[in-house]
């Protein structure tokens, strides 16, 4: 559960479930809805969210809108 270090709540899958307001994940303009893709560069998964968390890296945020169909 990330709402206590990050400010959200994942599902499986990597969308935002919930969100925190003035949470570091809110400053980056996450918001619910949202779907995690990459993590530091790297595939989201939830090894790799632990992994760079464990790690202390600030790692970055890059936000893609995608189009509807």
């Amino acid at each position: 559960d990330l709402r206590w270090s990050l400010g959200l709540l994942l599902d499986d899958k990597g969308e935002i479930e919930d969100l925190r307001p003035g949470s570091p994940a809110a400053a980056a303009g996450l918001a619910p809805g949202m779907t995690l893709v990459a993590v530091d560069g790297r595939g989201y998964t939830k090894k790799v969210l632990k992994e760079t968390l464990r790690a202390g890296r600030d790692g970055t945020v890059e936000r893609r809108a995608t189009a509807s169909t």
